[in-house]
């Protein structure tokens, strides 16, 4: 393949066997690691639940609140942005600088908070190698 080396492949398909392992989790339907500058999709789960340009959008949510977070100063750093649908949750939080994850979630069906942020400090990881 040309522009890519094997290194850079092997991390791609094991940051997407590591997104799609994250979507079998409970409520979750699928995850997306996405260039918060760009809103380029870095890579997926297997499955994805959102429309077509979904994830890339979810970026502007981030800026949004980058923009106003002053006014949110009080309650601490910015963990997570969650919006809710009729028939899907979407949640965006940080990885590492300047990589978001985006994950959809069942409506009706909790999932754990907790994990998806242990989960996405993870992917961050694997991301800076």
């Amino acid at each position: 393949m040309l522009g890519i080396d094997s290194g850079e492949l092997m991390k791609s398909r094991y940051l997407r066997h590591k997104l799609s392992a994250l979507a079998q989790v409970r409520g979750v339907t699928s995850c997306v690691l996405v260039d918060a500058d760009s809103g380029l999709i870095w890579e997926r789960s297997e499955t994805m639940d959102l429309p077509e340009h979904g994830a890339e959008l979810m970026i502007d949510f981030w800026r949004l609140y980058q923009r106003a977070g002053g006014a949110f100063r009080t309650l601490g750093p910015l963990r997570a942005i969650g919006l809710q649908h009729e028939k899907r949750n979407v949640h965006v939080m940080e990885c590492v600088a300047g990589v978001l994850l985006v994950v959809t979630s069942i409506v009706g069906i909790p999932v754990d908070e907790a994990t998806l942020a242990q989960k996405a400090l993870e992917l961050g990881q694997l991301v800076e190698r």
